[in-house]
């Protein structure tokens, strides 16, 4: 009897200094005294090593005092024993990859997020995700560009496309607005089509910016090839716009990297109210050209699906992504929110007005990393504080604590 008692005193005792130390830890966190609180959460988790809170929440303060390093490994661990309660900790590991400058480990860690009880969080890790998503296209451009010479047309993706902007021939300037738009639309036809590969226009356009191809970004059939090497596509889409007799004409060519020639070439033209029309058809000469095989769904979806009947819409969108480009988001923003004024349906106009930066200005890596954290934890307070209980999870100001999700 006497020795079970002092077994259960033991206990006792380890569970009190446990908890004693999470407290500490909580406090420390929430007067943003960063290195009083990793010691004790060290000190918590050494003892209870499953415990993923915990472990998030030393994670964040390790990032709050700028251990980068240090958080990721506390973070990961935190998705490991928890991959499905562990979302504010996919967030923090984000953050934490990005002063790494691993972009593609952030976006990993961020695309997973996915806790619908916190619209708002999620809301600012979308317009996030593009910021990083155009500084990571910016650095394989770079790095594609550095490493040009030893870049070899035989190391291309098979079945790879990249289509590339339109040029503009003609005096119609709305012909202009709808020039990326249309390269935007038919990028997400094909990327429907399994078997292939598609080049995100985020990178096709960070390449044209470090080529200095102009801010139209079109390229032709002399620039293609290398510009296909440094992407490692194979099948490289290029090709003018037009206005003949009133109408939207399309010249287009299908080239290949590798074999340095034309595979095949075709001429639409079709009324501007129409053009949603000369879109799918654009799609269509170039799955026949290129010989693609499509199943009757995919056929379905791809080629009788409109992305919208608006042609104000279209140009509104295209005005859009141009501004995306030169980095002004705000304006990118208000311009897809008119598209979507013009069509309501027209979901790829909506998924950027949601998914904009609009009033982040400059880049997201290095010291503007700051700008990152300080959305996302101004996101969690304002969740918090709309949450109809009204309490907040998170474990300090604005961080740690996870709430539902997938792990990342």
């Amino acid at each position: 009897m006497k020795k079970t008692l002092i077994v259960l005193m033991l206990i006792a005792s380890t569970f009190a200094l446990g908890c004693n130390a999470l407290m500490k830890g909580n406090m420390a966190l929430r007067n943003e005294n960063y290195q009083e609180a990793i010691a004790a959460f060290k000190e918590h988790v050494a003892s209870n090593p499953n415990d993923w809170q915990a472990r998030e929440k030393l994670g964040y303060a390790y990032l709050k005092a700028g251990d980068a390093k240090s958080a990721v490994a506390e973070l990961e661990q935190a998705v490991a024993l928890a991959p499905r309660q562990g979302s504010m900790s996919c967030l923090y590991l984000g953050l934490a990859q990005l002063k790494l400058d691993n972009q593609s480990a952030a976006l990993r860690a961020w695309r997973s997020y996915d806790d619908k009880t916190r619209p708002l969080v999620k809301a600012e890790v979308d317009r996030l995700i593009t910021l990083v998503e155009i500084e990571e296209s910016r650095k394989l451009a770079r790095q594609a560009l550095a490493q040009e010479a030893t870049l070899s047309a035989a190391a291309t993706k098979p079945n790879s496309y990249a289509v590339f902007n339109f040029g503009v021939q003609g005096a119609d300037e709305s012909l202009r607005a709808v020039q990326k738009a249309l390269t935007a639309m038919t990028i997400s036809d094909l990327a429907q089509i399994k078997g292939i590969s598609v080049i995100e226009r985020s990178r096709l356009q960070a390449l044209i910016d470090e080529m200095k191809l102009g801010q139209s970004g079109a390229v032709d059939q002399a620039s293609a090839p290398k510009a296909g090497r440094l992407l490692g596509a194979e099948n490289l889409i290029v090709g003018n716009l037009s206005d003949p007799a009133g109408k939207i004409g399309v010249a287009s060519t299908t080239a290949s990297t590798t074999r340095g020639g034309v595979v095949g070439s075709f001429s639409l033209a079709q009324a501007k109210d129409k053009f949603y029309e000369l879109q799918k058809q654009l799609v269509a000469s170039i799955i026949k050209i290129n010989n693609i095989k499509l199943d009757r769904d995919t056929e379905n979806a791809v080629l009788n699906q409109y992305h919208t009947r608006s042609f104000q819409a279209v140009a509104y969108f295209g005005l859009g992504l141009d501004a995306q480009d030169r980095g002004d988001f705000q304006a990118s923003k208000d311009y897809f929110a008119l598209a979507v004024k013009e069509d309501p349906n027209f979901g790829m106009a909506k998924s950027a007005r949601d998914k904009s930066p609009g009033g982040i200005t400059g880049g997201i890596t290095g010291p503007a990393n700051a700008v990152a954290a300080a959305a996302i934890d101004s996101a969690a307070a304002a969740q918090s504080a709309s949450d109809s209980s009204g309490v907040s999870r998170s474990g300090g100001k604005g961080g740690g604590g996870g709430g539902g999700g997938g792990g990342c």
